[in-house]
């Protein structure tokens, strides 16, 4: 079981590459593999910006922390509900199963709270930096 899941994550890691590889091997004249001949005409037909700014990189790593806490949520949400289904009628692992749940809630909250402010700070930094004779009006 785990081979098979170690195979289908090595090929959907792989599989953007894979596929630009396969398309440059098809459109080569010369019938050789240049994986990176037409890497950004591939990038272009399959909607892939190629140039990436600021704005999108800082983006997509907030992304990348919020998707590790959003699994520190499901594993906590997890833990709580296991104790309090196993806890048999007892009353403190219960209440302490319940103030889990209620603690991770509140943690979700306040993270998408903070990407709201994080991303609207963000545009706003960068809309400035891009056309520095934006007047600030608060």
């Amino acid at each position: 079981m785990k081979k098979i899941f170690f195979t289908l994550a090595i090929i959907t890691i792989l599989n953007p590459y894979l596929r630009a590889i396969a398309y440059d091997f098809g459109n080569s004249t010369t019938g050789q593999i240049q994986p990176t001949s037409n890497l950004n005409q591939f990038a272009a037909e399959v909607g892939i910006k190629s140039e990436v700014s600021l704005e999108n990189k800082i983006i997509g790593y907030i992304k990348i922390a919020l998707g590790f806490l959003g699994i520190i949520f499901l594993i906590l949400i997890i833990i709580s509900g296991f104790r309090w289904m196993t806890s048999g009628g007892n009353e403190e692992i219960i209440n302490k199963s319940k103030s889990m749940i209620k603690s991770s809630i509140i943690g979700l909250a306040i993270i998408l709270l903070s990407f709201i402010i994080t991303r609207f700070v963000m545009s706003f930094i960068l809309q400035t930096l891009k056309d520095p004779t934006t007047q600030i009006s608060i």
